[in-house]
Protein backbone atom coordinates (compact mmCIF):
# COMPACT_ATOMS: atom_id res chain seq x y z
CA UNK A 1 0.00 0.00 0.00
CA UNK A 2 2.20 3.04 -1.13
CA UNK A 3 1.57 6.29 0.61
CA UNK A 4 1.93 9.75 -0.75
CA UNK A 5 3.83 13.01 0.98
CA UNK A 6 0.69 13.29 2.77
CA UNK A 7 0.16 9.65 4.33
CA UNK A 8 -2.61 9.30 1.70
CA UNK A 9 -2.51 5.83 0.45
CA UNK A 10 -3.41 4.27 -2.89
CA UNK A 11 -6.57 2.33 -1.36
CA UNK A 12 -7.49 6.03 -0.11
CA UNK A 13 -7.38 7.58 -3.28
CA UNK A 14 -9.64 4.64 -4.67
CA UNK A 15 -12.33 5.10 -2.11
CA UNK A 16 -12.41 8.83 -1.72
CA UNK A 17 -12.87 8.96 -5.74
CA UNK A 18 -15.41 6.05 -5.51
CA UNK A 19 -17.37 8.15 -3.24
CA UNK A 20 -16.66 11.24 -4.57
CA UNK A 21 -18.77 9.68 -7.86
CA UNK A 22 -21.01 7.02 -6.61
CA UNK A 23 -23.18 7.74 -10.19
CA UNK A 24 -20.41 6.43 -11.95
CA UNK A 25 -20.80 2.93 -10.38
CA UNK A 26 -24.17 2.25 -10.63
CA UNK A 27 -25.14 -0.79 -12.05
CA UNK A 28 -27.98 -0.86 -14.54
CA UNK A 29 -28.38 -4.78 -13.50
CA UNK A 30 -31.01 -5.09 -10.57
CA UNK A 31 -29.13 -8.11 -8.92
CA UNK A 32 -26.47 -7.83 -6.02
CA UNK A 33 -22.93 -7.33 -7.24
CA UNK A 34 -19.80 -7.78 -5.09
CA UNK A 35 -17.40 -4.94 -4.44
CA UNK A 36 -13.55 -5.84 -4.03
CA UNK A 37 -11.07 -3.36 -2.78
CA UNK A 38 -8.21 -4.86 -3.18
CA UNK A 39 -4.37 -3.99 -2.84
CA UNK A 40 -1.38 -6.05 -4.34
CA UNK A 41 1.58 -4.08 -2.80
CA UNK A 42 4.01 -6.56 -4.69
CA UNK A 43 2.42 -5.81 -8.12
CA UNK A 44 4.39 -4.11 -11.17
CA UNK A 45 1.30 -1.52 -11.30
CA UNK A 46 -2.13 -1.35 -12.30
CA UNK A 47 -1.50 -3.98 -15.21
CA UNK A 48 -1.17 -6.93 -13.56
CA UNK A 49 -4.64 -5.63 -10.64
CA UNK A 50 -6.70 -5.03 -13.83
CA UNK A 51 -5.50 -8.51 -15.51
CA UNK A 52 -6.62 -10.34 -12.52
CA UNK A 53 -9.67 -8.74 -12.11
CA UNK A 54 -10.73 -9.38 -16.04
CA UNK A 55 -9.83 -12.78 -15.49
CA UNK A 56 -12.17 -13.52 -13.43
CA UNK A 57 -14.82 -11.13 -15.13
CA UNK A 58 -14.64 -8.08 -13.35
CA UNK A 59 -14.99 -4.81 -14.20
CA UNK A 60 -12.25 -2.69 -12.50
CA UNK A 61 -14.01 0.89 -11.69
CA UNK A 62 -11.29 2.73 -9.73
CA UNK A 63 -7.66 2.01 -9.85
CA UNK A 64 -4.59 3.52 -8.28
CA UNK A 65 -1.15 2.40 -8.60
CA UNK A 66 -1.52 -1.51 -6.71
CA UNK A 67 -4.96 -0.43 -5.31
CA UNK A 68 -8.71 -1.42 -7.36
CA UNK A 69 -12.22 -1.10 -6.53
CA UNK A 70 -13.24 -4.22 -8.70
CA UNK A 71 -16.86 -5.21 -9.03
CA UNK A 72 -18.34 -8.83 -9.86
CA UNK A 73 -21.20 -10.46 -10.55
CA UNK A 74 -20.23 -13.22 -8.61
CA UNK A 75 -19.17 -13.07 -4.67
CA UNK A 76 -16.61 -16.26 -5.88
CA UNK A 77 -15.24 -13.89 -8.62
CA UNK A 78 -13.69 -11.06 -6.03
CA UNK A 79 -12.38 -14.35 -4.01
CA UNK A 80 -10.74 -15.48 -7.26
CA UNK A 81 -9.44 -12.17 -8.00
CA UNK A 82 -7.73 -12.14 -4.00
CA UNK A 83 -5.94 -15.67 -4.78
CA UNK A 84 -5.24 -14.75 -8.38
CA UNK A 85 -3.13 -11.75 -7.36
CA UNK A 86 -1.77 -13.42 -4.04
CA UNK A 87 -0.73 -16.32 -6.70
CA UNK A 88 0.84 -13.69 -9.43
CA UNK A 89 2.42 -11.58 -7.08
CA UNK A 90 2.98 -12.64 -2.96
CA UNK A 91 0.70 -13.19 -0.23
CA UNK A 92 0.79 -9.54 0.91
CA UNK A 93 -2.69 -8.94 -1.30
CA UNK A 94 -4.99 -7.64 1.16
CA UNK A 95 -8.27 -6.44 0.82
CA UNK A 96 -12.45 -6.69 1.27
CA UNK A 97 -15.66 -7.53 -0.30
CA UNK A 98 -19.24 -6.55 0.04
CA UNK A 99 -22.34 -7.62 -1.77
CA UNK A 100 -25.39 -5.67 -2.42
CA UNK A 101 -27.99 -4.06 -4.74
CA UNK A 102 -26.35 -0.80 -6.82
CA UNK A 103 -29.08 0.18 -9.29
CA UNK A 104 -29.02 3.13 -8.07
CA UNK A 105 -26.28 6.00 -6.41
CA UNK A 106 -27.84 5.84 -2.49
CA UNK A 107 -27.26 1.95 -2.89
CA UNK A 108 -24.10 2.09 -4.67
CA UNK A 109 -23.13 4.45 -1.63
CA UNK A 110 -24.74 1.65 1.27
CA UNK A 111 -22.66 -1.31 -0.01
CA UNK A 112 -19.68 0.29 0.05
CA UNK A 113 -19.77 1.92 3.46
CA UNK A 114 -18.71 -1.20 4.82
CA UNK A 115 -15.65 -1.70 2.53
CA UNK A 116 -13.39 1.09 5.09
CA UNK A 117 -14.13 -1.39 8.32
CA UNK A 118 -13.36 -4.52 6.69
CA UNK A 119 -10.11 -2.92 5.02
CA UNK A 120 -9.23 -1.62 8.03
CA UNK A 121 -8.74 -5.30 10.08
CA UNK A 122 -7.22 -6.80 7.27
CA UNK A 123 -3.31 -7.34 7.21
CA UNK A 124 -1.35 -8.82 4.92
CA UNK A 125 -2.75 -11.86 3.00
CA UNK A 126 -6.26 -11.02 4.37
CA UNK A 127 -9.60 -10.84 2.87
CA UNK A 128 -12.52 -9.83 4.91
CA UNK A 129 -16.00 -10.56 3.77
CA UNK A 130 -19.37 -9.32 4.47
CA UNK A 131 -21.57 -11.54 5.55
CA UNK A 132 -23.89 -11.66 2.58
CA UNK A 133 -20.58 -12.93 0.94
CA UNK A 134 -19.60 -16.06 3.30
CA UNK A 135 -23.13 -17.09 2.98
CA UNK A 136 -23.31 -17.42 -0.83
CA UNK A 137 -20.20 -18.72 -1.61
CA UNK A 138 -18.42 -22.11 -0.81
CA UNK A 139 -15.81 -21.00 1.50
CA UNK A 140 -14.49 -24.61 1.76
CA UNK A 141 -10.62 -24.02 -0.22
CA UNK A 142 -7.16 -25.33 0.94
CA UNK A 143 -5.69 -22.57 -0.43
CA UNK A 144 -6.90 -20.08 2.49
CA UNK A 145 -8.48 -20.44 6.09
CA UNK A 146 -11.98 -19.07 7.32
CA UNK A 147 -12.46 -17.42 10.45
CA UNK A 148 -16.07 -16.33 11.53
CA UNK A 149 -16.12 -12.60 13.35
CA UNK A 150 -19.24 -11.83 15.08
CA UNK A 151 -18.45 -9.86 18.51
CA UNK A 152 -17.12 -6.93 18.93
CA UNK A 153 -16.14 -6.92 15.26
CA UNK A 154 -16.45 -3.10 13.53
CA UNK A 155 -18.72 -5.19 10.76
CA UNK A 156 -20.90 -7.66 12.46
CA UNK A 157 -20.74 -11.45 11.04
CA UNK A 158 -18.11 -10.68 8.75
CA UNK A 159 -15.39 -13.45 7.89
CA UNK A 160 -12.12 -13.40 7.50
CA UNK A 161 -9.86 -15.28 4.78
CA UNK A 162 -6.29 -15.81 5.52
CA UNK A 163 -3.92 -17.50 2.88
CA UNK A 164 -2.05 -20.44 3.91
Amino acid sequence: MLANDMGTTSLDTVLSGAEQDLRSLVVIDKEPVTWLLIDAPAADGEGIVAEAVGQMDGVVARIESTAALARFASPAAAIGTWLTLAAWTDTDVRGAAVSGYCHRAELVGATLAELPDLLHAAGPGELWVSFEIATAVDLNDERFTVERIDRGALVPASCRLALR
